[in-house]
C-alpha cells in the first residue's frame, strides 16, 4: 500500500463517528492475522501478541530488537506449556495519530503516511529475516490502557476461539509514562484501569532497560540504575511488578543508543558527501530498506 492508499485509509478512519474509534490494520502477514492461516490443534493454544507501540518518527533498529526479543517467561506461566519462546506468535506495529503529550505532533514531522508506510517496511523485514506474523495498526486513542481492550475488540471479532495474551514492548520512559497518574481522568480510573489491563487482560510489559555507559566498566550508569529502582518500587508499579507483569530487559549494546531523534540528527546535520554516504550511515541505525526511503523521499531535512 503506497502513501495515497495509505493516507485514503486514513480519512475514512477518522471519519468514522464511533467514540472510540476501533483499532484498523493497515497492513497484515495474513488474513486471520494475528492467527496463523493453517488450522492445527496448535491453533487453539495461547497466542502471545507483542504490540510495539511508537510514533516511528522513524522506525529503528532498537524497535526491531525489541520486536524479535524472547518472550520472557511470566510467572503465572511456569505451571504451563506456554513459559518463554523465541518469539512472539504474532507482532503488531501500532500507530497512534494522537499521543498524550505529544498531540497531534509537528509539522516538520513524516507525515501519518509516511510513517505507515515506513513501518510496513519493517513488517516486511521482520517477515522476511524472522517469519514473523506482524500487523500494522492503527488507533485514534493515546491512552495505552484503551488501546488494549480495543486490540482485544478487534481480535474477538475473528473466527478463532484461541485465547490471546497482549505483551507490550517499550522503553523505560514509555513504562515510566503509563504509570503518571496525571494522564488519566482520576486516580480512581487509573485504578480500575490497571484492574482491567493487568488483572481481567493478564497484559504484561516488556521493557528495554534505559542504555548502557559505554564509558564505565559497571555499564548501566548509577542515574539510570536508580531511576529503574525508583519506578520499581513506586505503589504505582510495583504490586505489578511483584505478581510478574513488569519485566525489565536489555537490549543488545549495539543498539542502546539507537533513536528516531538520532536518525533526525543525523539527516540534519547535513555533513555527508552525497545521498549514498548518508543512506549508509542511516542504516547503521535501520534497515536499508527504510534507511533507503528516507533519503528518497528527502525526510526531516530543514
Amino acid at each position: 500500500m503506497n502513501v495515497g492508499e495509505i493516507s485514503a485509509q486514513i480519512g475514512s478512519y477518522l471519519k468514522l463517528s464511533s467514540n472510540p474509534k476501533p483499532l484498523r490494520l493497515i497492513y497484515s502477514s495474513t488474513p486471520t492475522w494475528p492467527f496463523p492461516e493453517t488450522k492445527s490443534s496448535s491453533h487453539q493454544q495461547q497466542i502471545d501478541i507483542g504490540v510495539l507501540d511508537s510514533s516511528f518518527n522513524p522506525p529503528h533498529k532498537a524497535h526491531h530488537a525489541l520486536a524479535t526479543s524472547s518472550k520472557p517467561a511470566f510467572a503465572d506461566e511456569q505451571a504451563t506449556a506456554i513459559k518463554g519462546k523465541e518469539q512472539y506468535d504474532a507482532i503488531l506495529l501500532l500507530f497512534s495519530v494522537r499521543n498524550a503529550d505529544k498531540g497531534l505532533g509537528s509539522s516538520k514531522d513524516a507525515s501519518p503516511a509516511q510513517r505507515i508506510e515506513m513501518m510496513q517496511l519493517m513488517a516486511q523485514e521482520l517477515e522476511s529475516e524472522k517469519s514473523m506474523n506482524v500487523a500494522v495498526g492503527i488507533v485514534e486513542e493515546p491512552l495505552m490502557i484503551t488501546k488494549s481492550t480495543l486490540i482485544h475488540d478487534f481480535i474477538k471479532q475473528q473466527p478463532s476461539t484461541a485465547p490471546i495474551r497482549l505483551h507490550w514492548l517499550v522503553g523505560f520512559d514509555t513504562l515510566e509514562r503509563f504509570f503518571q497518574v496525571k494522564y488519566y481522568p482520576s486516580p480512581d480510573y487509573f485504578a480500575k484501569a490497571c484492574q482491567t489491563f493487568f488483572e481481567d487482560e493478564r497484559t504484561t510489559f516488556v521493557c528495554a532497560r534505559r542504555q548502557m555507559n559505554k564509558n564505565t566498566d559497571a555499564g548501566r550508569d548509577t542515574s539510570s540504575q536508580k531511576a529503574e529502582q525508583v519506578l520499581l518500587q513506586s505503589k504505582e508499579v510495583s504490586p505489578w511488578k511483584e505478581r510478574g507483569s513488569v519485566v525489565m530487559i536489555d537490549l543488545p549494546t549495539s543498539v542502546q543508543d539507537v533513536s528516531s531523534t538520532a536518525i533526525r540528527r543525523t539527516i540534519q546535520k547535513k555533513d555527508s558527501k552525497s545521498d549514498e554516504d548518508l543512506q549508509g550511515k542511516l542504516s547503521q541505525m535501520t534497515a536499508s530498506s527504510i534507511a533507503s526511503y528516507l533519503v528518497r523521499e528527502k525526510l526531516y531535512k530543514e
